[in-house]
């Protein structure tokens, strides 16, 4: 995936090629105004967040909650809470909206995890961002 060939071949499994400051800004953009840019009206987010289905995923192999678009919180992935929704990425990405605080949140990495879930290394910061949100509440 590091071959500007890979780059341009516009693969629609895994073609999301970002930087986490880039991917935190657009799902920031989806829940508020950032730099007078608004993604997501409050209706399109109510709409782009409802959830559409709960079922056990074929490639994931875990149960997962999906908008239209968005992977919504579940036992295994419970991202920020509630009024969350996100999209995971191979190897551990993972970008996330919060509606109800108003905030995105990305995490990218040089180095791939091994399988397709239960990296420990996007948990450990969701659970500092837990942190400091907490106390600043």
């Amino acid at each position: 995936m590091n071959d500007p060939r890979a780059h341009r071949a516009e693969w629609g499994f895994g073609g999301g090629i970002c930087d986490a400051r880039s991917l935190a800004r657009m799902y920031a953009a989806c829940v508020g105004e950032v730099d007078g840019v608004r993604l997501l009206s409050e209706a399109t987010l109510a709409d782009a967040t409802a959830e559409q289905g709960d079922r056990r995923d074929a490639v994931l192999v875990y149960s997962t909650r999906w908008a239209s678009g968005f992977m919504l919180p579940n036992a295994i992935e419970p991202f920020l809470g509630p009024g969350s929704f996100a999209f995971t990425g191979a190897g551990g990405h993972v970008g996330i909206g919060d509606a109800d605080r108003r905030i995105g949140f990305a995490y990218t990495m040089t180095a791939m995890f091994g399988n397709l879930t239960g990296d420990p290394r996007p948990r450990a910061v969701l659970d500092a961002l837990e942190g400091c949100l907490r106390a600043r509440a």
